[in-house]
C-alpha cells in the first residue's frame, strides 16, 4: 500500500502492531491512512507439501534461496537501520503539535516532562527548544515558508547540544503534518560537569556569550509573542465581525417584536369584535327559544337533506318525537296526519320553492292546518 492509500478493515479485523505506521481515519468504521511509503513486514503463505517433498533433500546451498516475499522483510529493517544513522533527528507533528512519528535518533531530544502524559513536542523538549519550536510552528500555520533556528540549545541524554532547527510543512499529506528536523552543530557546548579540571576562561567572552543567548532568547520569545498577537488580532477581527452580525440580528428581532405586538393588538381588537358578535346571537338564540317554547304551535325546522334541526314541544302531538331524534332524517319519524303523503308534500315544497298550506286529520279526532 502506497503512502495515503486507505485501508477498510471489518468488525473483526484489527491492524495490530502496524498501529505506528497507520493514522486512524474513523476508529468506528475502521477506516485507516497509510504514513509511510514503505513496505510492511508480510507472513508468507503455508503451502502444502506433497510426502515426496518431505523425503528428498537438496543439496545446501550458500546463495541466498529465500523467496521475493520473504527477502522483503529485509528492507524495512535496513531502512529504519539506515535512517537511526544517517537521518538527523526529525519528526512530525499535526496541527495540534502532537507527536506523529519521530525518525532518526529523536529520543534523545524529546523527553517526556514529568506529570501528565503529552504528546505536545513544545513541552517535550528543553525550554529554549520549546520556545523556538512554538514560535515556529505558529508562524508555519499562518501561511509562512520554512522557518530556520540556528544555534538552538538543548538539553539532551548526551548533555547539551546546539542544534540548528528546520521546521516546515510537510507536502505530501493529506492531513496538517509539519515536519520538524534536529541537525546538530559541529561546534559542541561546554558545560562545568563538575569535574576538577582548571580551564582558563576571559570573563569577556562568558559575558558575551550570556547576552548572545539572553538575546536569542527574547528573539524567539519575541516571535513566539509577535505570532500569538497576531492570532488575538485575527481572533478579535472574528469577533468583531459575530459581534456586528448579533448586533444586526437583534435590530431584526427588535423590528419583528414591534410588528408581532402590533399584529397582537389588532387580533385583540378583532378577538373582541368578535366576542361582542357571539354574545348578540346567543343573545338572538336564546330569545328565539324563548319565543318558540311560548308560542304553543307546533314548528318543526328541517335541513336541505330533510334532517330534523329543531322542533317545538306541540309538533309532538302530531310526531312521535323526542330531543334524541335531531339529526333523523323525517322519513324515519312516525306521524298522525290521516291521507296526508307528507314526504312528497315537503319535496314539492322545496322544488317548487313555495309555501303550501293544507288542512289535515289527526288519529284521535280534530283537525289540524299544516303549512309549509
Amino acid at each position: 500500500m502506497k503512502k495515503g492509500g486507505i485501508l477498510f478493515l471489518g468488525p473483526s479485523e484489527t491492524i495490530g502492531d502496524l498501529d505506528s505506521e497507520f493514522d486512524c481515519f474513523d476508529r468506528h468504521w475502521k477506516i485507516f491512512i497509510k504514513l509511510r511509503n514503505v513496505r510492511l513486514a508480510q507472513s508468507a503463505p503455508t503451502t502444502l507439501r506433497s510426502p515426496l517433498g518431505n523425503t528428498i533433500h537438496s543439496r545446501p546451498s550458500y546463495v541466498s534461496t529465500a523467496t521475493r516475499l520473504e527477502r522483503t522483510w529485509v528492507i524495512p529493517e535496513a531502512h529504519e537501520d539506515l535512517m537511526q544513522r544517517y537521518v538527523p533527528p526529525s519528526v512530525l507533528v499535526n496541527e495540534h503539535n502532537e507527536v506523529v512519528h519521530t525518525f532518526g535518533d529523536a529520543r534523545k531530544i524529546l523527553l517526556q516532562p514529568g506529570g501528565r502524559m503529552t504528546l505536545d513536542v513544545t513541552k517535550m523538549v528543553s525550554r529554549e527548544m520549546g520556545t523556538a519550536l512554538g514560535a515556529g510552528l505558529v508562524q508555519l500555520k499562518s501561511g509562512k515558508g520554512p522557518i530556520v533556528f540556528n544555534d538552538v540549545i538543548s538539553e539532551t541524554t548526551d548533555g547539551v547540544q546546539s542544534y540548528k532547527v528546520i521546521l516546515e510543512k510537510f507536502p505530501k499529506s493529506i492531513d496538517k503534518i509539519y515536519l520538524i528536523i534536529f541537525e546538530k552543530n559541529e561546534a559542541p557546548v561546554r558545560i562545568d560537569t563538575g569535574d576538577h579540571i582548571e580551564i582558563e576562561v576571559d570573563p569577556d567572552d562568558v559575558t558575551a556569550e550570556r547576552i548572545r543567548l539572553l538575546e536569542r532568547e527574547l528573539q524567539y520569545t519575541k516571535n513566539n509573542l509577535q505570532s500569538a498577537v497576531e492570532e488575538l488580532e485575527t481572533s478579535n477581527e472574528e469577533l468583531q465581525s459575530t459581534n456586528e452580525e448579533l448586533v444586526a440580528s437583534n435590530e431584526e428581532l427588535q423590528s419583528t417584536n414591534e410588528e408581532l405586538h402590533s399584529v397582537n393588538e389588532e387580533l385583540h381588537t378583532v378577538n373582541v369584535e368578535h366576542q361582542r358578535k357571539i354574545d348578540e346571537l346567543m343573545q338572538i338564540t336564546a330569545d328565539m327559544d324563548s319565543l318558540l317554547k311560548n308560542s304553543h304551535v307546533g314548528i318543526l325546522f328541517l335541513d336541505t337533506k330533510l334532517r330534523i334541526r329543531r322542533f317545538t314541544p306541540p309538533v309532538q302531538n302530531v310526531f312521535h318525537i323526542i330531543e334524541q331524534d335531531v339529526g333523523r332524517p323525517i322519513q324515519h319519524l312516525a306521524h298522525k296526519l290521516i291521507d296526508v303523503n307528507l314526504l312528497d308534500v315537503i319535496n314539492s315544497a322545496v322544488m317548487d320553492n313555495q309555501r303550501i298550506e293544507l288542512r289535515a286529520h289527526i288519529n284521535g279526532g280534530g283537525a289540524m292546518s299544516d303549512s309549509l
